[in-house]
């Protein structure tokens, strides 16, 4: 079971990636300091973003899948122990964004320039940009199921690449002999 927890935990930490992920840029583009105004606009940023929403309903949507996932392989979780570990994973979630966000302004801060941060807020505060942002989080659910379906397609090859690289059966040879 702990192992368990430990594994949905390291899960919820790498499901932020992706939202951190999806707007940065290499560190040498942004050409100026952070600044307070940098500092101010990306607050901006994350709130037209509903950044807190969007990172709310990701692990919505991916929480019952890693459950699940989770339960496959560990089949003594019981249903009623999955609920609870979902709803720990999403409640803990909902109360550490607010955290995480907070450090991350930093960030994001340095990452853009100034008129990047601007144009960014000007765009996500804008009609257009509000109707996106709306929009998204009814499509984690649909992507997070694509991502699900594509899992054995990736797992075998990533086997395969691996196995290119290191030798699988000696591998597998000294796992079983334990």
């Amino acid at each position: 079971m702990r192992k368990l927890i430990i594994g949905l935990c390291a899960l919820s930490v790498l499901a932020l990636a992706p939202v951190t992920a999806m707007c940065e840029t290499p560190a040498a583009a942004a050409a100026d300091a952070v600044t307070i105004r940098k500092i101010a606009l990306t607050r901006r940023y994350f709130k037209a973003m509903e950044m807190d929403k969007l990172i709310g309903s990701m692990m919505q949507s991916m929480t019952p899948i890693m459950i699940e996932q989770q339960r496959k392989a560990n089949p003594a979780v019981t249903a009623e122990q999955g609920k609870a570990i979902a709803d720990s994973v999403i409640e803990t979630m909902a109360a550490v964004t607010p955290a995480y966000i907070d450090k991350t302004i930093e960030v994001y801060a340095d990452a853009f320039t100034e008129e990047e941060l601007t144009e960014m807020v000007t765009f996500y505060e804008s009609p257009v940009g509000q109707s996106i942002v709306h929009k998204t989080p009814a499509l984690m659910p649909k992507t997070t199921q694509i991502m699900v379906d594509m899992i054995p397609e990736l797992q075998a090859d990533m086997t395969k690449r691996l196995c290119k690289k290191i030798d699988c059966a000696a591998l597998e040879k000294a796992q079983a002999s334990k």
